[in-house]
């Protein structure tokens, strides 16, 4: 299931919030066990980070394209890869 729509969460007051997501996400990646979903959980623990802004975020990085790009279609996202040339990574 990929979920572009509403993300809910609870603001400062307790009170719950609806945001739209920006980019298209499947949800429920992580929640069977497959090849993929333990790659991509390794790679995240291992070069990727979580934060809290607006909501959580997961980033991945490498200097290799071709395996941010998997990341990102393993995970059914439509979110750009940003290239940093000062360090020649690439960002999701």
């Amino acid at each position: 299931m990929v979920c572009k729509t509403i993300i809910r969460e609870f603001d400062s007051r307790c009170r719950l919030r609806t945001i739209k997501r920006k980019y298209d996400l499947n949800e429920a990646f992580f929640n069977a066990w497959s090849p993929k979903m333990a790659y991509v959980l390794g790679f995240w623990f291992a070069d990727g980070y979580m934060r809290i802004e607006k909501s959580y975020r997961i980033s991945f990085s490498s200097n290799d394209l071709q395996i941010v790009e998997d990341i990102r279609d393993a995970l059914g996202s439509n979110a750009p890869i940003i290239d940093f040339d000062r360090d020649r990574s690439f960002y999701l």
